[in-house]
C-alpha cells in the first residue's frame, strides 16, 4: 500500500513537473535599457551573478572573417576587409553585414544548415537492383536557397513546408518544391515513411521528440500515443506525385526528353496492360478460380501458392491468396453471392472443377461491363477482378518486381540526367477519401485500435483540428502559431548555435529532461523579438551579430575557466573548426576556381574535377553511401534529423589536404597563377601566399624558415609530384590549423 501511494505521488510530481517545464510556458522577454543591446546586457547580467568578466574585443577583421563565416560560408572581398580595418565602426560594420546578407552565398550557406535539420539526401537509401536516386531532390534545396534570399518569414517557411499544395493557388506553384521536407527521407517499409516524415516535422520545428511515442505513450516526454498518431494519421492520407514548377533551359533538350519519357511511361503502361489482361483473360481467369479453392482446401501459404501457380504455367501468388480470401467471405456464410455459393456448392459436389470454375469464368467476364452481383462483385476492391492499372502492382510477383524496377530505373536516370528534364516538386498532396485516425497497438499496424478525432499536442492544449479546415493545414497553422511556446524558441536556439559555435538549449531535445537553460532569460527574450519583428531571420542575424558578444576575443580572463569552463555565458568566442562546405569552399575561393553563379541546379559528384567550381552545397548525397570525405568532416548521415554536427578533430582532415586530388589540384591552380607567377621575388610571393589563405603576413621565424626549405628542396623528393615547392607550401598552409579554424 505504501509502495502504491509512494509510486502514485511521483507521477503525480512528474506530471506538475512537466506541466510547468520551462519550454512548455509562454516565452517572456526580459525586461532591457532601450540604449543597450538586449544580447549584451542579458549576457553582462548573467556574467556579473558568475563573478566572469568578458574577454576583450577581438580586432575587427576577426569579426569579419566571422561574419562571412556564419552568413556565407565564404571569405570575405578584399574590399570589405579594408573597409572595415580603415573605419571598425557600426556603420561600416552594419553596412557589411547588409552585404553579406544581400549575397546569393547567403541563401545557400544557411540552406545547408536546414537540409541537416531536413535530413536530405538525393537517393532513396538501400536498393539492390534499383537506381535509388531521387532526380528532383534539388528543387526541394534550391527552394530552400531561395527562401532564405527572399527572408521567407519563418512562420510562412514553416507552413510551406508542411501544407504548400494547400495555399498555393496554382498546380505548377515554385512553392510546392517546399513540400520536399517531407519527401526526400529514407525509403523502407509504408509505416516506416511515414513515422520519419512525423519524427521531421516535430524534432526539426518543435525540437520535440514526438516519435517515441509510436508504440507506447512516451516514456520520459508527456506525448500520448494519441499525439503521435493524430500526426501520423495526417500524414497517412497523402499521396505524392511530381509537379512541373518550371521549364527547361533548353527548348530541343526538352522536346528529346519527352519523348524518351513517353517511351519509358508506354512501356510501364503495357507492361502492366499485360499483366491486367492476364488476370481477366478467358483462359487464366479459370485457372486462378481452381487454385484458390485449392489454396482454402488445402491451407496453403504464399510459398505453396507460388510453386502450385508455377506448375499451371505464370500464375502470380499473390493473386491467388487474394482470390481465396475473396471468395472465403464472398461465396459462403449468410452473406454470400447468390451466384458464388452457387459455384461453391459445384465444386464441392462435382469431380471435375475445371468446369464450375470456367464456367464461372465466361459468365463473370461477361458481366463486367453490365450491372448486376458478379459486376458488383467485380468492383470490390477486396477482389482482384478490380485491380485497374494504378492497382495491379498489388499482385506482382518477383519477377514483375524486378522489371517494375529496371523501369523506375530507366525513368529515374532518364530524369536526373537528361539535360531537358524540367524541374518537378517532390510534392504532397490529400488523398479523397480519409481513413480515420487510430492508433497502432504496441506499434503494430494490424492491432488498430478505435477512431478518435485528430488533435493537436496535448501537453500544448491538445484541441481538436477543426471539422471545416483540413488536419494537415491546421497542423502547419499550430506549428506557427505565435501561441505555440515552442517554435520561436527552437529557431532562435538554432541560430544562435550556428553563429555562435554552441547552443543556448539542447537543440535535439526540448522535453522535461533538458534543464532549465542557463540563458533562458536570453532565449525567450530573442524568441519574443523574433516574432515581434515579423518572423525575420536576417533582421535576427542583423541583431546577433552587430553584439559586442559576436566580437568578444577567443581568449579571456584565466579565472573565467574555473569558474565557467563550458563558456555557458558566452564570456569568450567559441574557437571553432570550418564545417566541411565552408572548408572546401574557402580552399576553391581562394585558388580562385570557384563560381558563383548559377545559383541552384542540379547536385553534383564534389569528388569530381569537373564540379570545382560549385558550391559544396550542390553536392550530391548518396544516402546510402555517404563519401568517406564527408564522414571525415562531421557531414551528419541524412537518414535522421540531426540537430548540430560533431565537433571532431582527427588526423584524416589535415592528412586529407596533403593528399587528396582536390587540394593538389588546386595548390597547383594557385602556384600557376599570373598574379603569383609575375611577383618579383621569393620574399614577396611568400608573403602573398600566407595573405592569400591565411589573411597575415608571415612571422619573422616563419619566413626564415620556409623561405630555406624552398631554396634547399627538390619537388622530386616529394610525391606525388606537385608543380614545385610552392604548390607544396600551399597544401601544408591549407592543412594547417588556421585554415581550418574561424578565430
Amino acid at each position: 500500500m505504501l509502495v502504491s501511494l509512494a509510486i502514485f505521488c511521483c507521477l503525480v510530481a512528474l506530471a506538475r513537473a512537466e506541466e510547468t517545464h520551462w519550454a512548455y510556458q509562454p516565452p517572456i522577454a526580459a525586461k532591457t535599457p532601450a540604449a543597450d543591446h538586449p544580447v549584451d546586457f542579458l549576457l553582462a547580467k548573467e556574467r556579473a551573478a558568475a563573478n566572469l568578466s568578458p574577454a576583450p574585443l577581438t580586432a575587427p577583421d576577426h569579426w569579419l572573417d566571422r561574419a562571412a563565416y556564419t552568413l556565407t560560408g565564404l571569405p570575405p572581398s578584399d574590399d570589405q576587409r579594408q573597409r572595415l580595418t580603415t573605419s571598425p565602426d557600426d556603420t561600416t560594420w552594419r553596412g557589411i553585414l547588409d552585404e553579406l546578407l544581400a549575397s546569393p552565398a547567403y541563401g545557400e550557406r544557411w540552406a545547408r544548415h536546414w537540409m541537416d535539420v531536413a535530413r536530405y539526401a538525393d537517393t532513396q537509401g538501400y536498393n539492390f537492383d534499383k537506381d535509388n536516386r531521387y532526380p528532383y531532390a534539388y528543387t526541394y534545396r534550391d527552394w530552400l536557397i531561395r527562401a532564405f534570399n527572399a527572408d521567407l518569414p519563418y512562420d510562412q517557411f514553416i507552413k510551406l513546408q508542411i501544407a504548400a499544395d494547400l495555399l498555393t493557388d496554382k498546380p505548377d506553384h515554385p512553392d510546392l518544391a517546399a513540400l520536399g521536407l517531407l519527401t526526400v527521407g529514407p525509403r523502407t517499409g509504408q509505416v516506416e515513411i511515414i513515422d520519419d516524415r512525423v519524427d521531421v516535422i516535430t524534432r526539426g520545428f518543435l525540437s520535440t521528440t514526438v516519435a517515441c511515442a509510436r508504440c507506447h505513450d512516451h516514456k520520459t516526454d508527456p506525448i500520448k500515443q494519441e499525439d503521435y498518431y493524430s500526426f501520423f494519421s495526417i500524414i497517412e492520407n497523402t499521396d505524392e506525385h511530381q509537379p512541373i514548377i518550371g521549364q527547361a533551359d533548353n527548348e530541343t533538350a526538352f522536346a528529346e526528353f519527352e519523348k524518351q519519357k513517353q517511351q519509358l511511361e508506354e512501356q510501364d503502361r503495357a507492361a502492366k496492360q499485360s499483366i491486367f489482361d492476364h488476370l481477366r483473360s478467358r483462359d487464366t481467369l479459370p485457372i486462378y478460380l481452381e487454385l484458390a479453392w485449392r489454396a482454402k482446401q488445402e491451407s496453403w501459404d504464399h510459398g505453396r501458392a507460388t510453386s502450385e501457380g508455377f506448375k499451371k504455367g505464370r500464375f502470380r501468388p499473390t493473386a491467388i491468396i487474394r482470390w481465396r480470401e475473396y471468395l472465403d467471405t464472398a461465396a459462403y456464410g449468410e452473406n454470400a453471392i447468390p451466384r458464388l455459393a452457387q459455384w461453391r456448392e459445384a465444386m464441392e459436389q462435382s469431380e471435375d472443377k475445371a468446369a464450375p470454375c470456367l464456367q464461372l469464368a465466361e459468365e463473370w467476364l461477361a458481366a463486367l461491363s453490365t450491372e448486376g452481383e458478379l459486376a458488383n462483385a467485380a468492383r470490390d476492391e477486396r477482389c482482384v477482378l478490380s485491380c485497374d492499372l494504378q492497382r495491379i502492382h498489388e499482385i506482382f510477383d518477383q519477377q514483375d518486381d524486378k522489371e517494375l524496377r529496371a523501369r523506375d530505373s530507366a525513368m529515374a536516370k532518364l530524369q536526373t540526367e537528361h539535360p531537358g528534364a524540367p524541374p518537378r516538386a517532390m510534392a504532397l498532396r490529400n488523398r479523397e477519401k480519409w481513413s480515420p485516425a487510430k492508433i497502432y497497438n504496441r506499434g503494430n499496424p494490424a492491432d488498430r485500435g478505435k477512431p478518435f478525432q485528430r488533435h493537436w499536442l496535448g501537453i500544448l492544449g491538445g484541441e481538436p483540428f477543426p471539422a471545416d479546415k483540413n488536419p494537415r493545414l491546421a497542423l502547419a497553422e499550430r506549428i506557427a502559431d505565435r501561441a505555440n511556446p515552442l517554435t520561436a524558441r527552437v529557431i532562435v536556439n538554432r541560430v544562435w548555435s550556428w553563429h555562435f559555435g554552441a547552443p543556448l538549449a539542447d537543440p535535439g531535445d526540448f522535453g522535461p529532461q533538458q534543464p532549465t537553460p542557463v540563458q533562458l532569460a536570453l532565449l525567450d527574450t530573442l524568441a519574443v523579438w523574433f516574432m515581434d519583428h515579423g518572423w525575420s531571420l536576417k533582421e535576427l542575424h542583423r541583431l546577433l551579430l552587430t553584439s559586442q558578444a559576436f566580437r568578444l576575443a577567443s581568449s579571456g580572463p584565466p579565472e573565467n575557466s574555473h569558474l565557467d569552463q563550458a563558456n555557458t555565458r558566452f564570456w569568450k568566442w567559441n574557437h571553432r573548426r570550418l564545417d566541411f562546405e565552408s572548408m572546401r569552399d574557402r580552399l576553391l575561393a581562394t585558388a580562385g576556381s570557384l563560381q558563383t553563379t548559377p545559383v541552384g541546379g542540379r547536385s553534383v559528384d564534389l569528388l569530381a574535377p569537373s564540379s570545382d567550381h560549385r558550391r559544396s552545397v550542390y553536392g550530391f548525397i548518396d544516402r546510402h553511401a555517404l563519401p568517406g570525405l564527408f564522414v571525415n568532416f562531421d557531414v551528419p548521415h541524412p537518414d535522421h534529423h540531426a540537430p548540430q554536427r560533431l565537433k571532431t578533430i582527427v588526423p584524416q582532415q589535415a592528412l586529407y589536404f596533403l593528399n587528396n586530388d582536390l587540394p593538389i589540384r588546386h595548390a597547383k591552380r594557385l602556384a600557376d597563377s599570373a598574379a603569383f607567377k609575375q611577383l618579383p621575388d621569393e620574399d614577396t610571393k611568400l608573403h602573398w601566399i600566407y595573405q592569400r589563405i591565411l589573411h597575415r603576413d608571415p612571422t619573422p621565424e616563419e619566413t626564415t624558415e620556409t623561405l630555406a626549405w624552398i631554396r634547399s628542396a627538390s619537388a622530386e623528393d616529394y610525391s606525388p609530384q606537385l608543380n614545385g615547392q610552392w604548390a607544396d607550401l600551399i597544401q601544408i598552409l591549407w592543412a594547417s590549423n588556421e585554415f581550418h579554424f574561424v578565430n
